[in-house]
């Protein structure tokens, strides 16, 4: 058996009379042990080794150290806010109408509000704005006849800052042969901003898709969320402004950050 006591009240428990003796002087290979013998058989009881108890003094603060980190992540990530991107302005430039050939330049206007603090910064990697020619004379949306333009993309990637907004443009630049593929589109533009037009103005309706942003270590895909608006877009170049706009979302990005919050728990604590 071990006692960890002092000698000479070893000896108080056990009297001279008892034939278990207490060596009293401590051997050389015991590390100051005391030695007790019992029917002339040796058993050394050693004490605990100060360096033991460091190392288990180290593997709890270890423990809490973790412990510590993990609480931090899961409020951290459990109070992660979606960004959310809106359409601005968007301006009709360079528009040339030719008997061959008509071309045309698109630049749209983003922002984008990050609302959340450390360490979600990131970039905007991919958005794409696909556009739409609408007939103005309609009045009825539903009857609307939406031809299809092309697409505006994001010419690079953008740089996040926590709790900002940031403002970036997608652009497309467009060539359209004058054909019977064409044919629709082109008339409706000769129309709304040819020289024979009074008020050279004409609609598009732009659909936000494909957005995907990186927060911090997590990749946010936001093209489940479509966002789609309506502008009456000049025809000399100038800016207009939204006059309808509507969001499709299943707002999933959210969900996937608490998803990443039980993984992380789940790893760090077995």
């Amino acid at each position: 058996f071990e006692l960890h006591t002092s000698a000479s009240h070893f000896k108080d428990i056990f009297p001279a009379s008892s034939r278990m003796k207490v060596a009293t002087k401590p051997d050389d290979d015991m590390s100051g042990a005391i030695r007790i013998e019992k029917d002339g058989l040796a058993s050394p009881v050693k004490p605990p080794l100060a360096s033991n108890r460091l190392l288990l003094a180290g593997f709890s603060c270890c423990c809490a150290s973790i412990l510590l980190v993990v609480i931090i992540l899961v409020v951290v990530l459990s109070s992660f806010t979606a960004p959310s991107v809106e359409i601005q302005r968007m301006r009709l430039e360079g528009l040339t109408l030719g008997v061959a050939q008509t071309t045309f330049s698109l630049n749209i206007d983003v922002s984008l509000q990050n609302p959340n603090g450390w360490p979600f910064s990131g970039t905007v990697s991919s958005v794409d704005a696909t556009v739409y020619s609408i007939d103005k004379l309609e009045e009825d949306e539903q009857d609307e006849e939406a031809i299809y333009v092309g697409v505006a993309s994001l010419p690079s990637p953008v740089a996040i800052e926590t709790n900002s907004d940031v403002s970036f443009n997608v652009l497309a630049d467009l060539s359209l042969q004058n054909d019977a593929s064409t044919l629709t589109l082109v008339n409706r533009l000769n129309r709304d901003c040819g020289a024979t037009s009074e008020e050279k103005e004409t609609k598009f309706r732009v659909v936000i898709t494909n957005t995907l942003i990186s927060l911090g270590s997590k990749d946010i895909d936001l093209r489940d969320r479509e966002i789609t608006v309506s502008f009456l877009a000049p025809c000399d170049g100038s800016a207009s402004v939204p006059i309808s706009t509507s969001t499709d979302s299943q707002d999933s990005s959210d969900a996937e950050v608490l998803t990443t919050t039980t993984l992380v728990v789940l790893l760090v604590i077995p």
